[in-house]
């Protein structure tokens, strides 16, 4: 494998901003769009045009019995309207009022009071930016659509596919790169930067199976044909060979732990593990039997690994938790801890036959178990559920039905998810995409178990 200089690839891009077709809810207009209509209105009648410099001259003191009078999605709206809106709203009074009135946000929290310090605005405003996402305020939904066409002019490229040859497509697990795979080249797109751009083209002999790359690039695992996946540095501008792992089964997909010390390989009935410590030997491995999985994915601390369906028929999906630590991991440095707990002692899975699409969700932790987002097929809809029991959740996120007159007969009304659900950050909010070129976004409740128990109660 080798890396050509910055400059070099073959690539067009198409930045042109689009927007992003989302089926979400009708909504009220926003305050902006609501006084342009007035005053397009007006103007037709003959009349004096509502203009927003006419709200930029009501007194503060008017303004914020207005902000105090609507509710917390107007009032997100309000404060982006102009300066004198946003200085108005600057008290941690109302942020408290309206972060209490948030539907996410009150059924598993008490009304916020004060008395309020110097610190308490930032914070509620953080609180509430929070909300305002997680409960998907038309003040949030500004998305932009952001097209990149990839042409690859290699010899071997043209030779092969005269119309051009399919990319397969890898991410980072923080979204951050991209990699385009093809039977010749690995491109390493920053989707990061304003302008977007490869920051790596490196050949290959092959298409490869599979790859895996870590959230800052430092690290890139390629899994080719014949059970071989080799190990590349890229913090260097010079790409390095670190190592090859051979696998004693034929896998279809790999992943990189968060700091790159273990690395996992999924097969057909099993999941094998790799430590990638500087100083592993061959024998630091271990191998599980479990259902039949097509995505794996671990944990930001990477004490769990999760692995689940999307290509296959039939739903599975597998969650390993790294075993407690023993009395020899004590004595290893803080680096070797992890791989030493996935390669060190026997491994049980968690597995469900209902469940496929499943995505962890980060920083929803209740005890000792976590949550993630997966599609029932069972009930034909994703709902949150607990790692440590697959069968367990109670919260549902309904999603897109056909159409009647596109219903083939005997087919069932409901559509079927056809990626991976993504999560953000905070696993306030999961996109997920459907057949009909659907992209749903959801709203996850800070506490899964306490609105479970309050829709039960108000039922």
């Amino acid at each position: 494998m080798a890396t050509s200089p910055p400059g070099s690839w073959p690539i067009q891009t198409d930045l042109d901003a689009k927007p992003t077709p989302l089926n979400i809810r009708p909504r009220r207009p926003s305050p902006a769009s609501e006084w342009k209509r007035m005053g397009e209105a007006a103007e037709k009648d003959g009349k004096k045009p509502y203009s927003e410099k006419r709200a930029q001259d009501l007194p503060p003191e008017i303004i914020e019995q207005i902000l105090y009078l609507t509710d917390p999605e107007t009032f997100a709206s309000l404060i982006l309207v102009n300066h004198a809106w946003r200085e108005a709203s600057q008290t941690p009074h109302l942020y408290a009022y309206h972060l209490s009135r948030c539907p996410s946000f009150s059924i598993s929290n008490n009304v916020v009071t004060g008395p309020f310090t110097d610190d308490s605005l930032p914070r509620l405003k953080q609180q509430f930016v929070r909300e305002v996402k997680r409960n998907l305020f038309e003040a949030y939904l500004r998305p932009r659509q952001t097209i990149v066409s990839l042409t690859s002019s290699t010899t071997s490229c043209s030779a092969s596919f005269p119309g051009g040859e399919a990319f397969e497509f890898a991410f980072s697990p923080n979204g951050v790169w991209t990699l385009a795979l093809s039977s010749s080249r690995i491109y390493v797109l920053d989707t990061l930067s304003s302008s977007i751009s490869v920051q790596r083209e490196l050949k290959v002999l092959r298409r490869p199976v599979s790859a895996a790359i870590l959230n800052d690039g430092s690290v890139l695992a390629v899994l080719s044909t014949d059970r071989r996946i080799n190990v590349y540095d890229m913090s260097k501008v010079r790409v390095k060979h670190l190592r090859a792992v051979t696998l004693d089964n034929l896998p279809h997909t790999i992943a990189l732990s968060p700091k790159g010390e273990v690395l996992a390989a999924a097969y057909d009935g099993g999941i094998e593990l790799h430590s990638l410590a500087h100083n592993a030997l061959a024998t630091d491995r271990r191998s599980v039997k479990c259902d039949y999985v097509d995505s794996l994915a671990f944990s930001k601390d990477g004490t769990m690994l999760l692995g689940t369906t999307h290509h296959s028929a039939n739903p599975n999906t597998v969650v390993l938790s790294a075993p407690f630590y023993d009395e020899t991991s004590q004595e290893l440095p803080a680096s070797d801890v992890v791989s030493h707990m996935w390669t060190s002692q026997i491994l049980f899975p968690n597995s469900s036959r209902d469940c496929s699409h499943a995505t962890l969700l980060p920083e929803h932790s209740e005890g000792d178990a976590s949550w993630t987002c997966t599609y029932d097929r069972v009930f034909e809809s994703f709902r949150a559920v607990r790692t440590d029991d697959l069968r367990n959740g109670t919260t549902y996120f309904t999603g897109p039905k056909r159409r009647l007159t596109t219903i083939p007969k005997g087919a069932k009304p409901k559509l079927t998810p056809c990626t991976l659900p993504a999560t953000t950050g905070h696993g306030d909010l999961v996109a997920a995409g459907f057949l009909a070129n659907d992209i749903w976004i959801y709203g996850v409740p800070e506490g899964l178990d306490t609105a479970n128990h309050a829709a039960k109660l108000s039922q």
